[in-house]
């Protein structure tokens, strides 16, 4: 492991094989000096670049079937119906803005805090990072996207100690409990085109030929020359994809433990993870791996196969996995909770988001809490 400090600049972008992911950044940089971005382009060109890897969907159902028979896997339909005790209710916390638009929550705290994007009523991305802190009613301004950068903001991260927002190819960031100010820079190495994450005190990020991590915004950056992809993180560890192997690498003392997965190809609905768990999406079912246990498949998961939906996973805790199936603009979506002790799922009308210790979901105009 090495340490230093000068990770707190913009990255270049890394080059991949996967042709799509190649395509988006290509043509976010041509609209990167746009004064103000073309409608929905945020929504056409991430998501239709997530559209086409699901595409293979229909195609490795039957693989997935076979390898979870030979595996042991437990194979649970997710079309028995809702479990009132998978998710209780909890307070609310309200999407309208002062003036009217709406907020988007896209990284929840293991605090309770909620990060997320401003949005217009058509579900358009517009220039405000929001905070909503533990317990509160409504959010409160954080800070501005400049308008070219835009287009970037599809992921955001919380830690203890930090805001993480995307600017172009920098990952910006604020410290817990700033009331706004300038952002520091992070993510060098950073492409732009991977998801980072916040757990614990860090903030990780795939730098190309290392993971990297960093305390708050402007601790010492660490960083990890682990081969592969980051797929996921569940503090402290980074879950790291090299083919069919998963390293799950400890941000604090560079141990490296290794997981074999199913196959080689990367799963259409991607992966999330805690420190004791780890899910997938691929091929109209999801996969959980908690502890030594067999692994549980979950079938009939919302909108399976519909290319119209963007899937994304989150994890609470040792608690619950979350699959949450949303219309690119945000206005129409579904959610399936498992609870992994009691074995019970609800199916929730709209998106959903874990982490540890909790996890909330839109009603409406309103995000609930769990």
């Amino acid at each position: 492991m090495e340490s230093g400090s000068d990770g707190r600049e913009a990255g270049g972008a890394r080059g991949r094989s996967d042709y799509f992911e190649s395509v988006v950044e290509a043509r976010l940089r041509a609209v990167r000096d746009a004064a103000v971005p073309p409608p929905g382009l945020a929504g056409r060109v991430l998501d239709g670049a997530r559209r086409r890897r699901r595409a293979r969907l229909a195609a490795t159902s039957a693989a997935v079937a076979v390898a979870s028979a030979a595996a042991g896997a437990a194979v649970v339909a997710a079309e028995a119906g809702p479990a009132p005790d998978a998710v209780g209710p909890g307070p609310a916390l309200s999407r309208v803005l002062p003036d009217g638009a709406l907020f988007r929550a896209m990284a929840v705290g293991a605090d309770g805090g909620v990060l997320g994007l401003e949005v217009g009523r058509d579900g358009e991305p517009r220039r405000g990072v929001w905070y909503a802190p533990p317990g509160a009613a409504a959010p409160r301004h954080l800070a501005d996207v400049p308008a070219a950068d835009v287009p970037y903001v599809w992921t955001m991260a919380e830690s203890r100690a930090a805001h993480a927002w995307p600017e172009g190819t920098s990952i910006a960031c604020l410290p817990a409990g700033a009331d706004g100010g300038p952002a520091y820079r992070l993510g060098r190495g950073w492409s732009g085109r991977d998801r980072f994450y916040g757990g614990g005190d860090d903030l990780v990020w795939d730098s190309g030929a290392t993971i990297t991590a960093v305390v708050g915004c402007t601790g010492a950056v660490r960083t990890f020359p682990v081969k592969g992809t980051l797929a996921a993180f569940g503090a402290p560890y980074a879950y790291v994809r090299s083919g069919a192997v998963m390293q799950r690498l400890d941000v604090r003392s560079g141990q490296v433990t290794r997981l074999r997965l199913p196959s080689a190809r990367e799963p259409d609905g991607g992966f999330a993870a805690s420190a004791s768990v780890l899910a997938w999406a691929d091929g109209g079912t999801l996969t959980i791996r908690a502890g030594g246990a067999a692994p549980v498949v979950l079938r009939g998961l919302p909108h399976a196969g519909d290319p119209s939906y963007d899937v994304r996973l989150s994890v609470d805790g040792d608690r619950r996995v979350v699959y949450s199936a949303v219309h690119p603009d945000g206005a129409a979506g579904r959610s399936l909770v498992y609870d992994l002790a009691s074995r019970r799922r609800t199916v929730l009308p709209g998106e959903a988001l874990g982490t540890d210790g909790r996890i909330i979901w839109r009603d409406g105009d309103l995000y609930r809490t769990s």
